[in-house]
């Protein structure tokens, strides 16, 4: 079960955020995420869905130091200037499809790939009794 020595272990970086903070994020991973379908990862995946909320939240402090909005979305730079200085760059290169808010942190973007392999596997659905579609004669079994 992860917990606030471990979160801190794997991602030493976060050593500075209260344990309370951890926790909570910790608990609310245990609500959103399905362990029976990640497994053994499921350890990992809580943490970085912790990672992801805190790393956010600290956005918002920083945000919120500078003057700006904390609620504000954001989204990645692609292009940017000041005066004869200009930077960008592709987005799309860091960006993982589908990922949505995940794509705002590294931390999320991780969780998410492990959140699409933990849903990969074959599926298996019969056909519906449509014999006009399929071209069966006498339904399933073949009969005339």
């Amino acid at each position: 079960m992860a917990d606030y020595s471990s979160f801190v272990t794997v991602f030493p970086e976060f050593a500075g955020s209260s344990s309370g903070a951890v926790a909570y994020w910790l608990g609310v991973a245990s609500t959103t995420l399905a362990p029976w379908r990640l497994g053994a990862n499921y350890d990992l995946a809580a943490m970085l869905f912790a990672a992801h909320n805190i790393a956010l939240g600290m956005t918002a402090v920083a945000a919120t130091a500078n003057g700006a909005n904390p609620g504000a979305p954001s989204a990645p730079m692609t292009s940017k200037s000041a005066g004869g200085l200009s930077a960008s760059y592709d987005a799309g290169l860091t960006a993982v499809e589908g990922a949505g808010a995940y794509n705002a942190t590294s931390y999320g973007q991780r969780l998410w790939k492990m959140l699409e392999s933990a849903a990969m596997g074959g599926l298996y659905r019969a056909p519906p009794p449509r014999p006009h579609v399929f071209g069966y004669r006498g339904g399933y079994r073949g009969g005339p």
